[in-house]
Order: structure tokens, then C-alpha cells, then sequence
């Protein structure tokens, strides 16, 4: 694909998140991420205002910090659509510096086309990020693909969960996974939502290459493995050929706060596709941008990932 160097508009579609943490030395801090953590990502990384479309719901109980932390970064508000139900808080408790386990309780309603359609005008490019994993229906998320002419980069995410009585979150491949695959065109997922839909390990690089190669037969672009600590893992089609390729990882110093380095991640690799078309560049960017975030709390340092901006 042709070196892209007019700077893109690049929509998220997207859930803000209510996020309590307890960690390993037993403090508790509470902030704010979900969708934030993928628009501020984007809207670092390229110069200049509104060029971040957040599109989503946000509840009146935390409406003025979402307006104030998107209109700091220079996000177009102009898709945010404020509700009264109460947005997802998710009560997040670390058990390793990279395993946590996570209740919700809360939560907003499901975009509709109808919100989403006038605002995919004058986009490059669409990320889908599935945080609550009730963002869009089937229906709706096949309406996107259908008419969006730019590339759809979703991370599967909490598609890979269902949600307890007790809001106990727990892995899990739904039926319709390869027909919500089927709704983008660059797919994102950790190794534990891989391993489940694989329906078994992928201990090596072959075996999760192996998968990534697989899921290109749904008719996607490129499928990406993301490994934590391990960097990431992915796969794209050019043209008549299947590249893989493997990202080592980028650590901070000192490590913070991995909550949110999949939003990170996937708003990095969508802002890298704009920019290069394939999967080698794009995916360090992201693998970059995600070890960085790994080295403050919350979305404190987020800004500082415009230093990584390809334009």
C-alpha cells in the first residue's frame, strides 16, 4: 500500500470506563479510562485538533471529566453522546503485575446505527473497541463494515467475556465470534481471548502464528496476538502472501499500571495502518505505545505518546 502522508481522521467507537484499582501493595486509586484510553492514544499521535472522533455514550456521572480530558487532547466531541444511566465501573483487583481479576457493575446502553452513521463521514480510518462488549449489536457492527470505505480495526476484547450475576467477569467464545471477527478489517486480541476462541494453548510463535494465519481465511486484513510482556504477535495478507511478524516488547523502567494498554495499543495500531499500510511498522508503533503507558497510572501520562507520532 502507498505511503500515506496527509494526516487521517480517525473515528473511535468506544465505551468510557469507571475504573476502581487495588494493587498489589494493597492501594486502591480510582480513574477513568475505556474509551479514553484509545481516543487521548490517537489524538497524540496526530498533529493538530479533531482529528480524534470519539463516537460513544457517556454518563451524566462522570460527563464533565470525559468532556474535559477529550477537550484537552483536542478530541471532536461532537459524536460523544451525553445519557443518564450509569457508566461501566469496573472494580479491577491485581494478582500479578500483569493478572487481575474484574467485576462491573453498571453500564450503558448500546450505540444504535442511527448514532453512528452521520459520523462516519470524513474518516480515514475506525476503531471498534470493545470495552464493555455491548458497544454495537451484530447488526449494527455488519452495517459499519458494510458502509465505512476506510479500514475497521476493532480489539475483540470483552467480546471474549461474559459478565456473572454478580458482575464476574469470565472467558468465554460466544457463538457469533466469527461473524463479529467478519466486521473489521485489522483484529486485535490478548492471548488468553486467542487461546479461547483457538480452543486450546498457543504456547509458541508458530502456534499463534498458525491461529493468526487461520483467521485471515474470515476474510481479514492482518489479526494480532497481543502477549503482555512478551511484545506481540501478528500476521497480514499482502497481496498473494502471509507475513508474520513478532514485536519484542517495550518495558518501562518501572512498571505502573497495565490497565488499558489494549485500548493503547489498539489506537496506536490503527493510527500506524493510516499511516503505512502494513502490519511491521504499525504494530511496533503499537507495541511501543503500550509499553510507554505501562509507566504511569491511569491515563496521567497519555499525552506523552506524542513523541511517537509517525507524522
Amino acid at each position: 500500500m502507498k505511503k500515506e502522508t496527509q494526516i487521517p481522521t480517525i473515528g473511535i467507537i468506544g465505551m468510557p470506563a469507571r475504573d476502581t484499582k487495588t494493587f498489589l501493595d494493597g492501594s486502591v486509586i480510582e480513574s477513568f479510562g475505556g474509551i479514553l484510553f484509545t481516543a487521548l492514544t490517537v489524538a497524540a499521535l496526530l498533529p493538530g485538533k479533531t482529528k480524534a472522533r470519539p463516537i460513544c455514550r457517556v454518563g451524566t456521572d462522570i460527563a464533565r471529566i470525559v468532556e474535559d480530558q477529550m477537550g484537552s487532547a483536542g478530541c471532536d466531541q461532537s459524536a460523544v453522546i451525553l445519557t443518564r444511566s450509569a457508566t461501566q465501573h469496573s472494580f479491577i483487583t491485581f494478582h500479578t503485575e500483569d493478572e487481575r481479576t474484574e467485576r462491573i457493575e453498571g453500564g450503558l446502553e448500546p450505540l444504535a446505527w442511527a448514532d453512528i452513521k452521520p459520523h462516519l463521514e470524513g474518516l480515514d480510518a475506525l476503531v471498534v473497541n470493545h470495552i464493555t462488549g455491548h458497544e454495537v449489536s451484530l447488526d449494527t457492527a455488519l452495517k459499519i463494515k458494510k458502509t465505512f470505505d476506510g479500514p475497521v480495526v476493532m480489539d475483540y476484547h470483552t467480546l471474549a467475556l461474559k459478565t456473572g450475576a454478580e458482575g464476574h467477569r469470565s472467558l468465554y467464545r460466544r457463538k457469533d465470534w466469527r461473524r463479529r471477527l467478519q466486521t473489521a478489517d485489522l483484529v486485535q486480541m490478548n492471548l488468553d481471548e486467542a487461546e479461547t476462541l483457538a480452543g486450546q494453548p498457543l504456547k509458541t510463535d508458530d502456534a499463534q502464528a498458525d491461529f493468526c494465519s487461520e483467521m485471515l481465511a474470515l476474510g481479514l486484513t492482518a489479526v494480532v496476538i497481543t502477549l503482555a510482556e512478551h511484545g506481540a504477535i501478528g500476521v497480514e495478507r499482502a497481496s498473494a502472501d502471509v507475513n508474520a511478524v513478532r514485536i519484542p516488547a517495550h518495558r518501562p523502567q518501572e512498571v505502573i499500571d497495565t490497565v488499558g494498554c489494549g485500548d493503547v495499543s489498539v489506537g496506536a495500531l490503527a493510527v500506524g495502518w493510516a499511516r503505512w499500510g502494513e502490519l511491521e511498522r504499525a504494530l511496533s508503533l503499537a507495541v511501543e505505545a503500550a509499553g510507554i503507558h505501562c509507566g504511569y497510572e491511569g491515563t496521567s501520562g497519555i499525552a506523552d505518546l506524542g513523541s511517537l507520532s509517525p507524522y
